[in-house]
């Protein structure tokens, strides 16, 4: 048997992360024929949250977080799965799966405006051209979808406010470190 490279750990992690993340709009719409979004929710994050705590107790020697650092961790959870997370679940009942992924693709857009806003980062004209394609692009993937899905009004409301608080969760991270 052959043993994995570091480099080899890291790419199938990274692979199987990719698979899991791209299936969840999926399972999130398959699951809200069974369960309430909130619920669903609830139930996913805290199966995670045991599941990543024990791993943690048992396979690393990290502590648990001090008090001092419960506060940050609350604001970052806060913004980067209460909200988030709490929007996206929410909007899969008014939005399709593929339209709710395609809105994921914003927020490269939003950190980068937030950390303009937020860490007075300047922004490099290469910046700005990616910026302007990733959004030309984002428009021409859908509108057709706009057409053609049963898309709510609310449904885009809560894609944009999910987007936005996980951009910000991003760069309030980045000032924290």
């Amino acid at each position: 048997m052959q043993i994995l490279t570091i480099r080899q750990k890291e790419n199938t992690t990274g692979i199987f992360f990719a698979l899991l993340w791209a299936s969840a709009a999926i399972a999130m719409k398959i699951g809200i024929n069974s369960s309430s979004p909130l619920t669903l929710a609830v139930i996913r994050f805290l199966i995670a949250g045991l599941l990543m705590v024990t791993v943690l107790q048992m396979f690393s020697r990290e502590k648990l977080p001090s008090k001092s650092e419960w506060l940050k961790i609350t604001i970052f959870g806060l913004l980067n799965i209460t909200i988030y997370l709490g929007c996206l679940f929410a909007a899969i009942e008014f939005v399709s799966a593929g339209l709710m992924n395609l809105f994921i693709s914003i927020n490269p857009i939003l950190i980068i405006l937030f950390s303009v806003l937020f860490l007075k980062r300047k922004v490099s004209k290469y910046e700005i051209i990616g910026f302007l394609i990733c959004f030309g692009g984002l428009l021409i993937a859908t509108i057709p979808i706009l057409k053609e899905s049963k898309a709510s009004l609310i449904g885009i409301i809560l894609l944009i406010i999910g987007m936005s608080s996980y951009s910000l969760g991003s760069v309030y991270y980045k000032k924290l470190i």
